[in-house]
């Protein structure tokens, strides 16, 4: 006769949480390196330590800017013509900006990884390969495989298999990590850390330095949707602030990384760095101290990835923030509370080439061009000058 199942008392069961607790709290103060964080207190983890997990993926997904020098057939602008092609995709499955932001993460980061040379007829494979596991990873009803296969140009019922094959293949040269922090979880913390502190970091009431961020805050949570059942519970006028921060600042980072040179920036501070232009075009009062309590830099660190930004920003604020093009838009088969979390298409291959003609006239403008003097102004030869040539035709 089998004996019957022992069952946990409700104190044996406290007890236990306890000694995991007591443990986990001596193991977490020896790993824990981080002492400065932009988290308030969180009723859920340690700020330090939760910090600390989203800054130490970027040093474990780290990528090579310079990648195409391995994959000799590829062009920066070929990446970009296939990101512009992701994002049209996206667009048409009505898949989240996470989604694409994972996508092109595995994108770039397969390439930097991979010891094989890539050729440029490979380049659909890989791209749509990164966006079915970026969508089985953070979609609930991901698009099939069917229907990406159906979008490579030679379609047929082999690009299944080969998708198959190139994915397992893809997951072993990203070592099977890809659950990175992209920069629109970045974004999307930095937004959620200002609303959280709306009167002292918008408004600026009472502002003090030393005040703390807030009391509690659940990552990630949605002001937006969580207005659509509770409207007491957030302000119109925060819910305005975080949807019209939020839409533009993932446009122009959605602009910047067409360009393989924000490869070299972490996605923290290229998230940073469009905050910083997205709330100084606000007319916040004191952009330094709101930026530094939200994102942990200090703008010194910044100002790098600031300056590289500010032809993209001039592209986005001219042609899609003045003419109001970064709004939310409506979709009948999503729900209301999640239509500003679907990635938008934009015409970013226009907007890419205008910002880097912008950078390249920039940095020629300065230049000096020297030029002969006129015939009537030549130097006149001197007796020791003919003397050298007659030297040298001798």
């Amino acid at each position: 006769m089998p004996e019957p199942k022992k069952t946990l008392t409700e104190s044996q069961l406290l007890s236990d949480l306890n000694l995991f607790y007591k443990n986990y709290d001596q193991l977490k103060s020896k790993t824990s390196c981080v002492k400065t964080t932009p988290f308030p207190n969180l009723t859920w983890t340690d700020k330090f330590e939760f910090f600390e997990c989203m800054r130490s993926s970027e040093i474990k997904y780290r990528k090579n800017a310079n990648y195409l020098h391995k994959h000799k057939s590829i062009e920066p602008q070929m990446r970009a013509i296939l990101i512009d092609w992701l994002i049209e995709i996206s667009y048409a499955y009505r898949l989240h900006r996470e989604t694409l932001h994972l996508s092109i993460e595995y994108l770039d980061r397969f390439m930097s990884l991979s010891q094989v040379e890539m050729r440029v007829d490979r380049l659909q494979l890989i791209g749509l390969t990164s966006l079915y596991l970026a969508a089985k990873n953070e979609e609930i009803y991901p698009p099939k495989l069917s229907e990406f296969a159906s979008h490579m140009e030679t379609y047929s019922s082999d690009n299944e298999e080969l998708m198959k094959k190139f994915e397992i293949a893809m997951l072993k040269t990203l070592q099977w990590n890809i659950s990175p922090v992209t920069a629109n979880t970045w974004i999307q913390t930095y937004i959620q850390l200002i609303c959280a502190n709306f009167k002292l970091f918008v408004l600026g009431n009472d502002a003090n330095e030393s005040t703390n961020c807030g009391t509690e805050l659940v990552i990630p949570v949605t002001f937006y949707k969580n207005s659509d059942k509770n409207c007491s519970t957030f302000h119109s006028e925060v819910q305005n602030f975080y949807i019209d921060t939020f839409m533009k600042s993932t446009s122009l980072i959605d602009l910047c990384l067409f360009d393989m040179e924000a490869i070299e920036f972490d996605y923290s501070v290229v998230s940073a760095s469009a905050l910083y232009y997205v709330l100084k075009a606000r007319g916040l009062n004191k952009i330094n101290f709101v930026i530094e309590k939200t994102t942990g830099y200090k703008i010194e660190e910044l100002n790098e990835c600031i300056k590289w930004m500010l032809a993209y920003y001039e592209v986005c604020k001219e042609l899609l923030f003045d003419q109001n093009l970064c709004q939310v838009k409506k979709f009948n088969s999503i729900e209301p509370s999640d239509w500003h979390n679907v990635q938008l298409y934009q015409p970013y291959l226009d907007l890419l080439k205008e910002a880097q003609s912008r950078k390249f006239k920039a940095r020629y403008q300065y230049t000096v061009t020297l030029t002969p003097p006129e015939s009537l102004k030549q130097f006149p030869i001197t007796d020791s000058t003919n003397t050298s040539l007659s030297s040298v035709n001798e």
